[in-house]
């Protein structure tokens, strides 16, 4: 995306601006998971965050007229301990934190004096907050409750304390297991830490620890990063002595909209992780059950061709003439139109004839590579006779995270037919 930081234009796009890099560097996050967190990108890539970054930091402390001062008063009040009942603004646990503290650096950024520890410290205590929350009390009946660990005490006993001053409890007492508890907040903090640690990088041009430009064990980065965020320890950044913080605590668990945060934690469980869908191991289990698939739209007769979609796992019909549908004045075929329905115009299927799949990102073009399913020798489809093909996971693997980093448009541009690819220039009304 593109944002104009000329003058004028940046005030009235605020909301939206500061949205859209809170989400580019959360999808940043997910890409990265599985590279080094500040070493995983090119070069050019790093520059081009790092004067996008500077230019908007820029834009917004040249005048005030450039920066929403509404949108500043809404932060404000949200990182203050005082009540008003003239500002109707939900609760910081009601709201994504990393996009507040993305706001809020921008709204109260000074080049003479940094905020970026006291303002990570608030985000890191509302996250944590919000993750204990989500904990319910008989999450894990009958589990060891021995704990030596200071952070697990300090985390459990919180745990009664903040369900108290919300009113989901009419007691504060801990939870039964501390451990537990310590491991859920880690694991649920990581990718927080992650988009903290990845938006100062490019925001600061502090570069981190070498350990953190390779890849570290979960456990392992999460104490790199606690490090590098400057946190001593969950104990010490929870240590809520009567004063400023913890009136601050206290006025969010109490303007915290109970109902809404309990549907979000519901929906939270049950949302799926980006990811394609699990194939069978062998390729003759996957052929079995295409077998059974009958169209839609033709009653009597068998299907000849047909493919998987690998976001959702439903069969259509494929390089056939019988499902075709319109869009505007355009017919297109049925993979094209599920995809339409299905993932907003970017298909990915696995077609049961070659096994190959087909990626299709644009309803005109399209491209075929090689599919997961590979015989004894690590070589895939060669011909109908040989279907004893089982899945390869790294293969399979690599072509999710194809999908997962948005890399299928810029290789059906590219047509780079060195790297096995098959582009498709017409897709016409069989697909």
């Amino acid at each position: 995306a593109v944002v104009s930081t000329q003058s004028g234009h940046y005030g009235r796009d605020a909301p939206f601006t500061l949205k859209m890099i809170s989400y580019t560097f959360s999808m940043l996050e997910r890409i990265l998971r599985e590279k080094p967190l500040l070493a995983g990108l090119a070069e050019y890539q790093e520059g081009f965050f790092e004067s996008f970054l500077r230019s908007l930091h820029r834009s917004m402390t040249i005048s005030d007229h450039l920066y929403s001062q509404e949108l500043t008063r809404e932060l404000l009040y949200l990182f203050s301990p005082q009540i008003s009942d003239s500002v109707d603004l939900p609760s910081i646990l009601n709201s994504d934190v990393f996009t507040i503290f993305v706001a809020a650096r921008f709204a109260i950024f000074n080049e003479g004096k940094s905020y970026d520890s006291a303002l990570v410290e608030l985000c890191v205590i509302a996250e944590i907050i919000k993750i204990l929350l989500s904990v319910s009390p008989d999450e894990l009946v009958g589990a060891d409750s021995g704990a030596d660990d200071s952070d697990a005490i300090h985390l459990a006993t919180l745990w009664g304390h903040v369900r108290k001053m919300c009113g989901l409890s009419s007691t504060d007492d801990p939870f039964q297991c501390p451990t537990y508890l310590l491991s859920k907040v880690q694991q649920n903090l990581l990718p927080l830490f992650r988009k903290l640690a990845l938006f100062l990088r490019y925001a600061t041009s502090i570069t981190g620890c070498a350990a953190l430009k390779e890849i570290q064990s979960p456990q392992g980065e999460f104490n790199l990063l606690m490090r590098y965020l400057n946190i001593s320890s969950l104990t010490a950044l929870l240590s809520f002595d009567p004063g400023l913080k913890l009136n601050l605590v206290q006025k969010w668990c109490r303007s915290v909209d109970l109902d809404k945060f309990l549907a979000t934690v519901e929906v939270n469980k049950t949302k799926r992780e980006a990811k394609l869908i699990d194939l069978p191991k062998s390729y003759v289990d996957l052929l079995v059950k295409a077998s059974k698939y009958t169209c839609p739209k033709i009653k009597f007769g068998k299907i000849q061709t047909t493919a998987v979609c690998l976001i959702c796992g439903d069969l259509v019909c494929f390089q056939s003439y019988c499902c075709q549908e319109s869009i505007g004045d355009t017919n297109f075929g049925p993979c094209n139109m599920h995809a339409h329905r299905c993932s907003g115009d970017l298909g990915v299927f696995l077609t049961l004839e070659k096994s190959q799949v087909l990626f299709l990102p644009l309803r005109t073009q399209g491209i075929f590579i090689s599919g997961p399913y590979v015989d004894k020798y690590g070589e895939g489809y060669k011909s109908c006779k040989n279907k004893a093909l089982t899945l390869s996971p790294q293969i399979y693997r690599k072509i999710e995270l194809m999908w997962i980093r948005h890399e299928i448009r810029p290789m059906v541009s590219r047509n780079n037919d060195s790297m096995g690819f098959s582009r498709i220039e017409q897709i016409g009304l069989m697909y």
